[in-house]
């Protein structure tokens, strides 16, 4: 295809697609439908896919780059850290095109994405402490604490309302 499309018109439907990308995944947000209540059913599968997940997966992840012989120190860092990000909901969305129960899935991916968060910050500032000065460090670590205590309150909210 040789042909572009007018300047104006192409300018047009790149901005409804950057605007269409946020609206897809509140949408796939909203339609997860995520009732922590389904998690009871199955506590001990839960609390053992949750724990692999937030606690196995970065370490896994570590390994492997070391393993790989990654030499850079930022890049096994990295895959520590993109091993606690938290799951995307593409299984659930397999589960219910293939007609699988996937309100546990939904549930399980949505208790993952609020404990990851923490994790997520609270690594990332661990990752940083060796690389900053001692009067930073603690500022630094409060921030951190802070932070994590805001996310925590913000979490046990949500449990609540729910």
């Amino acid at each position: 295809w040789e042909r572009a499309l007018p300047r104006v018109l192409e300018e047009l439907l790149g901005k409804l697609r950057d605007a269409f990308a946020a609206t897809a995944l509140i949408t796939l947000g909203l339609s997860l439908k995520a009732r922590l209540s389904v998690l009871s059913a199955k506590p001990l599968t839960a609390v053992a896919l949750l724990a692999a997940k937030l606690l196995l997966m970065p370490l896994l992840m570590r390994l492997v780059s070391q393993l790989c012989a990654v030499s850079s120190h930022d890049s096994v860092n990295f895959a520590f850290l993109y091993g606690m990000l938290p799951s995307a909901p593409t299984v659930v969305v397999f589960a219910r095109e293939y007609g699988q129960p996937s309100e546990f899935l939904a549930a399980l991916q949505f208790l993952g994405l609020l404990l990851s968060v923490p994790f997520l910050l609270v690594s990332t500032v661990a990752i940083e402490l060796p690389t900053v000065a001692d009067d930073s460090a603690s500022r630094l670590l409060r921030l951190c604490s802070l932070a994590a205590a805001a996310a925590s309150t913000l979490a046990a909210a949500l449990y609540i309302v729910q």
